[in-house]
């Protein structure tokens, strides 16, 4: 919610989840490996914190 409110969308949230093949759930380690291969970027519930407090959002 948080992040559609900071880009000026209505706010909404989706839950998802990245698995490994064998149906695990992805870790940081891979998490971050699939998101240089795809050009996202990845970011955490803190940096979204110090963010808003940086902003006095």
């Amino acid at each position: 919610v948080d992040l559609a409110r900071l880009a000026g969308f209505k706010e909404a949230g989706v839950i998802c989840e990245i698995t490994n093949d064998d149906g695990t759930m992805a870790r940081t380690p891979e998490i971050v490996e699939f998101a240089k291969k795809f050009g996202y970027s990845v970011l955490t519930i803190e940096d979204l914190v110090e963010y808003r407090l940086a902003h006095n959002i």
